[in-house]
């Protein structure tokens, strides 16, 4: 029993650091695909919107920390953030998870982002798997 719940915790673990490590390549790859304008310094990234989905509450530790990553990632970017915490952590079920997919999917569907980011299994199974 022991083993198997250290299982699942080193994949919850292991999941979360992936997601990190891909959310820093990928906003590095995205600064970086276009060549500047002729006296640019840089890829202009003002004005850019980027949603993330996040699978558990704020103020859950880890989740709050991967946030943290997040702004200071973005930071000066003039990119656009906006966050939707699902609290599926606190609220467990099928029922619950499939209603809160549906007010996630609403509200990235409103605020039309040029990225999506989704943190932890929840975001990906109900909200980027079915849509």
């Amino acid at each position: 029993m022991g083993t198997l719940v250290s299982r699942k915790r080193f994949g919850w673990i292991a999941a979360a650091v992936v997601a990190v490590i891909g959310l820093a390549w990928g906003v590095h790859a995205w600064r970086s695909t276009a060549p500047p304008a002729p006296g640019d310094t840089g890829v202009q990234t003002s004005g850019k919107r980027i949603f993330w989905i996040d699978s558990y509450h704020e103020g859950n530790p880890w989740n709050d920390g991967i946030g943290r990553g997040i702004n200071q990632a973005l930071q000066g970017s003039g990119v656009v953030l906006q966050a939707f915490h699902m609290d599926t952590a606190r609220n467990a079920g099928d029922a619950y998870a499939n209603d809160i997919a549906l007010k996630t999917k609403a509200a990235v569907d409103a605020f039309k982002p040029d990225v999506l980011i989704a943190t932890d299994d929840a975001a990906q199974k109900y909200v980027v798997v079915p849509f």
